[in-house]
């Protein structure tokens, strides 16, 4: 499993995201979404976000508006990964384990050989305004987390990742021998 985590810190790109994860011609489904409205729109979504990020405590000019992580999956477990059921849990896992407060939307895209997600979480708490920022080394934490979850709750072997920084050329040579 991969997890990686770009922030979004002006109006146009949340729109620009949100759009892009609910693309037409993708195959997605909505898996899971929290302080929003059952069955919104892209409208909503984007205004519920904004009308979130105008109740921030302390603003600042580079403020983060939305997340938007990625989390895939290798493409031998895809076969593990069909049932709905099984996205659907690891979605809520996530969302709650990386910002457990903050607005969320997760949608599985399905057009590549891997299946995965996209998620988006509001850059401010849900209606208390604090940011929903958390350091490198909680990050850090709720990736190994989720790499936890994922092999004994849902038995996924090949989405294991090192998150060793450096990679010894042995390292990488196992790796791609696998």
């Amino acid at each position: 499993m991969i997890i990686k985590s770009t922030s979004i810190k002006d109006r146009t790109g949340v729109r620009r995201v949100v759009e892009y994860v609910f693309k037409e011609h993708k195959q997605h489904s909505l898996l899971y979404s929290r302080f929003l409205p059952r069955n919104a729109s892209i409208d909503t979504i984007v205004d519920c976000i904004e009308s979130n990020e105008s109740k921030r405590i302390r603003r600042r000019k580079d403020s983060v508006i939305l997340f938007h992580d990625m989390v895939s999956f290798h493409a031998g477990d895809s076969d593990k990964l069909q049932d709905e059921k099984v996205l659907r849990r690891i979605a809520r896992k996530y969302a709650k384990s990386r910002a457990g407060q903050s607005i969320a939307v997760v949608v599985a895209h399905r057009d590549q050989a891997h299946i995965h997600l996209h998620c988006l979480l509001s850059g401010a708490q849900f209606d208390n305004g604090r940011s929903a920022r958390i350091s490198q080394a909680e990050f850090q934490k709720c990736k190994l987390e989720m790499e936890r979850f994922q092999e004994q709750e849902l038995g996924l072997e090949k989405s294991r990742v090192d998150h060793r920084k450096k990679k010894s050329l042995y390292d990488l040579n196992q790796r791609c021998n696998q």
